[in-house]
């Protein structure tokens, strides 16, 4: 019997004739821009304008091929150690991808479109330091999701759409510094996110959040990260109660635009040089508020319904550099109240009802006072004028500006003629 056998050379040229027709509908992809960036100090490749939807290198998920991936003078784009690709069609992230960009250290995908990744995706991401996906539409980071991203320091997920965190996401990222998930959709953050993690930089403002508990053993691993400072962002919610851990280490705690009545634990935070509170309803806050937050330097309030203040609530804050008062409904504040701020340089007072101020105490008392902010209030005109005169005199800037009472004063301070008052 007769046996046909096949050229091993023809076997070649079909292979390669049926791989080169499984590529054909390929994109070539060139970096739009390659450059040694110092910001990410490595060479970094930019990519914009490319659509999964057309037959890019990101249908590999559908056509189970490795897509090789080509930059100028041909060579392969795992050479780079930052890549962005930004305004682009992408939807998901395969799982091959850290694979054949080992490495890579910094990831920027900014509105492309990216929905998920498979959940081996980051498992070889071992050189990998920042990943930057904001502007996308992810909706949920499921558990272990960077499993094994054993050096990654920055994860962004800002103006996404997460709803759900499991508990178990970010757990042993004993790297991991910075964790911005803001504008998403979260109403509920479990504790256990934190495991193991040591962050100095957590913002979910901008969510839908009604309850938050931070605890120090879980934000911080080991004892000795009390020595890093610890910023703080939960504006724009809509939380109702907070808890912080006595002698939490935050430095920056942001809470504006909030629901927030009453805050108990803000009184433990020693730590703490920043605090925004504006736009909570809170009226008169207790006389403790604020007691041992000796290192302070920037306090805001403004909209919070106060209407009258205390000596004892500003006693012990000596550090104080910024103080707003804004649009409250105080008619009178007393200077010597305020004497504990001999380091204050700003002070904002304005949208409020008040009528008259002591000058001389205020340049007294506040020997630093740099600017004052004085618009919108019902000052009377004959008592104001010696007011302004007194703190121009010492070089204090008067901010002032149109209000909704009265007229302008020829200085330039808003009044009301004292036949109006």
């Amino acid at each position: 019997m007769r046996h046909f056998g096949v050229s091993p050379f023809v076997l070649i040229f079909l292979c390669i004739s049926v791989t080169y027709a499984s590529l054909s509908h390929i994109q070539r992809i060139e970096c739009d821009e390659v450059k040694s960036d110092d910001s990410y100090d490595g060479s970094t490749c930019t990519i914009t304008k490319i659509n999964a939807d057309e037959g890019t290198e990101f249908d590999f998920i559908r056509n189970d091929i490795r897509i090789w991936w080509f930059i100028k003078k041909d060579l392969n784009f795992g050479w780079f150690k930052n890549i962005i690709i930004k305004d682009s069609t992408v939807k998901t992230i395969p799982r091959p991808f850290m694979t054949q960009y080992a490495k890579m250290e910094v990831l920027s995908m900014d509105n492309c479109g990216v929905v998920d990744w498979h959940p081996l995706t980051f498992t070889h991401a071992k050189n990998l330091r920042q990943l930057l996906l904001s502007r996308n539409q992810v909706s949920e980071i499921p558990r272990l999701a960077f499993f094994n991203a054993n050096v990654l320091e920055v994860i962004d997920l800002q103006n996404n759409r997460i709803s759900k965190i499991d508990k178990y996401a970010f757990i042993n990222l004993e790297t991991l510094k910075e964790l911005k998930l803001a504008y998403n959709k979260l109403n509920v953050i479990d504790i256990q996110i934190f495991t193991n993690i040591n962050l100095r930089y957590f913002d979910v403002s901008h969510n839908t959040l009604e309850n938050l508990s931070i605890e120090l053993e879980s934000v911080f691993k080991q004892k000795n990260m009390k020595k890093h400072e610890f910023k703080f962002l939960a504006n724009d919610n809509q939380l109702k109660q907070i808890y912080i851990q006595d002698d939490f280490p935050v430095t920056e705690l942001h809470l504006q635009n909030n629901q927030l009545t009453f805050m108990s634990t803000i009184i433990s935070l020693n730590h703490l040089k920043y605090l925004n509170l504006q736009t909570n309803p809170m009226k008169n806050l207790p006389l403790t508020t604020f007691f041992n937050l000796v290192n302070l330097q920037y306090l805001n309030v403004r909209d919070t319904q106060m209407d009258e203040m205390h000596g004892a609530l500003f006693s012990r804050l000596t550090k104080l550099k910024h103080l707003d008062l804004s649009s409250n409904n105080f008619t009178k504040i007393d200077i010597g109240m305020l004497a504990a701020m001999s380091e204050l340089e700003e002070l904002v007072l304005f949208n409020n009802m008040l009528m008259t101020a002591d000058a001389k105490s205020l340049t007294l008392i506040f020997p630093h006072l740099k600017n004052v902010w004085i618009s919108s209030n019902a000052w009377d005109c004959d008592d104001f004028a010696e007011f302004s005169n007194a703190l121009k005199e010492t070089g204090i800037k008067i901010n002032t500006g149109e209000g909704k009472y009265g007229t302008k004063y020829k200085g330039g301070a808003l009044c009301v003629p004292t036949v109006f008052l």
